[in-house]
């Protein structure tokens, strides 16, 4: 058996999703523990009502929300036409999963389980929260070391359970697969599709800014529209989702976003923003040693190529260019790791002009100057900005000293190599005074 613990701040997200997967045939609610009506007969407001209510009686608490998952052997899981079986089976975990919140320090606690059956193996999740009736919370320190693996092994012997390996650990702390698929405009109703897939974009993704929030969304054809640069719209920071067609181009009505279930209005989004900033510190080394990893291979010889390298690795990477054909912005998306974030957030190595000097020096010999834009600006809701102020550098032409052009490459790729990199100056360190020159008297 192998336990996957997530901490967030919103209940709201984790019953909705297992509630979703109900819908859609996937999952089953098959035990409420210390709720005052019976699974069965739990509306969904009851389900979320009691979560929330507890949630809500400490403010001191950023992490309210516990979404567990216990995943078992395929071997252990039941012929699904075996209605014995099946019931056996229900009963089994329930009383694993009640063993093993006991013993994780959630005793007394309010829970709900569902079983999951989108997966090969057999598998339950289970939503809770770590506040308490009396204002106090669950310590959740080190819950999984020094909790969560003596549960989980101690019930693997009780139960007879088939024991975890490295491997099936290695495979459970994957981010499971993004349920999101491109909405086609005109086969489902405009408002759902862009519900369904706005929902899950914001459950599943880290993003701190509307670009970025964009750059996620229109890989599934869809935009948030703030209206025209200036308008009463934006003044009132209104918001629009779009279905749009390949070329990005917004078809159809829109739909604001105050009518969709989750309400993903710009206000509420700039509160996601401020939450994901953050939770995304341990996302992006992942994100990092892929860029780095692409950016050195042999196979990145141009931008070209450094895209569809990166393509194969489930990051996406969107250069934003002038009319001329100069970059000013670079943002990736790694869609296995569900975070999108601006190159130069990352580092100033990732920027678009590093990135863009590291590939103009990588590049077969035989280029001539080429040059690379400084970064636009951004405004608020994500939107271009003015472009006068952007400066632009010229590159020497590297074919005429390859020595030079040897050394440039080595120092660009030393620096993508060094762990290190978010170097930012000491403000209290004392600047060294300058002795004046002349004669003492």
């Amino acid at each position: 058996m192998v336990a996957r613990i997530n901490q967030g701040e919103v209940i709201r997200g984790a019953v909705e999703y297992n509630e979703r997967k109900v819908s859609e045939g996937k999952a089953t609610l098959i035990h409420a523990e210390n709720f005052l009506k019976d699974t069965k007969g739990l509306s969904f407001s009851e389900k979320l009502g009691m979560l929330e209510k507890l949630a809500s009686l400490n403010d001191k608490r950023d992490i309210k929300c516990v979404h567990i998952s216990l995943n078992f052997d395929p071997s252990e899981k039941p012929d699904i036409n075996d209605e014995a079986a099946v019931a056996h089976w229900h009963h089994k975990v329930t009383r694993i999963a009640t063993e093993y919140m006991e013993q994780i320090g959630f005793k007394g606690q309010p829970f709900l389980i569902y079983e999951h059956n989108d997966a090969a193996h057999p598998h339950i999740h289970i939503v809770t929260t770590n506040i308490k009736p009396d204002r106090t919370s669950v310590d959740l320190r080190w819950i999984g070391k020094l909790k969560s693996e003596p549960a989980r092994k101690a019930l693997e012997v009780k139960y007879n359970l088939v024991k975890a390996t490295k491997k099936d650990f290695a495979q459970h702390n994957e981010l499971p697969a993004v349920n999101i698929a491109k909405v086609v405009y005109g086969e489902v109703p405009t408002k759902k599709a862009i519900g369904n897939v706005v929902g899950e974009v914001v459950r599943a993704y880290n993003f701190t800014s509307l670009a970025e929030y964009n750059e996620i969304l229109k890989q599934y054809n869809i935009v948030a529209y703030t209206g025209p640069e200036g308008s009463k719209m934006q003044e009132k920071k209104g918001l629009v989702y779009y279905v749009t067609d390949s070329l990005g181009n917004r078809i159809g009505k829109g739909i604001k976003a105050s009518s969709l279930y989750k309400k993903p209005t710009i206000s509420n989004l700039e509160k996601t923003f401020a939450n994901n900033k953050k939770n995304r510190a341990n996302k992006v080394d992942r994100t990092k040693a892929i860029i780095n990893r692409v950016l050195v291979s042999p196979k990145t010889t141009s931008r070209k190529s450094f895209v569809e390298q990166l393509r194969n690795v489930g990051i996406k990477a969107v250069f934003k260019d002038t009319k001329d054909g100069r970059a000013y912005g670079l943002t990736f998306i790694d869609n296995k790791n569900r975070i999108a974030i601006k190159g130069s957030d990352l580092g100033n190595e990732y920027s678009v002009n590093a990135v863009t000097a590291y590939l103009i020096n990588k590049a077969p010999a035989g280029n001539s100057t080429q040059n690379i834009t400084g970064s636009g600006t951004t405004n608020q809701h994500g939107n271009a900005g003015s472009m006068n102020n952007i400066k632009t550098y010229s590159l020497p032409d590297l074919q005429a000293d390859s020595q030079e052009r040897s050394a440039a490459l080595e120092i660009f790729s030393d620096l993508l190599r060094n762990d290190n990199q978010n170097y930012q100056p000491d403000p209290y360190k004392k600047k060294k005074r300058k002795k004046k020159k002349g004669l003492h008297l």
